[in-house]
């Protein structure tokens, strides 16, 4: 399966030092989102293991904040 994401969101994603690996990988992207709530908030299985700056603690959870992975998210629910 083939991600796609606005270019709009993605000129949003200014401070991703990955290169949208979310949106190669395999086709499915890196971070697993476990759970959100409503349509703002995604929290993480676990963190990045090279570090995001989207990603941030939460307690002992993991926020996502990246437009890119959150429009993944919502459009193909992966």
């Amino acid at each position: 399966m083939k991600i796609e994401v606005k270019d709009e969101t993605l000129e949003k994603a200014t401070e991703c030092k990955h290169h949208y690996i979310c949106m190669a990988v395999g086709g499915k992207p890196h971070c697993k989102i476990s759970e959100s709530v409503g349509e703002s908030v995604f929290f993480t299985e676990s963190c990045h293991p090279l570090g995001c700056p989207y990603q941030c603690s939460f307690g002992s959870s993991f926020l996502c904040t990246c437009p890119v992975r959150q429009e993944i998210f919502k459009k193909y629910n992966i």
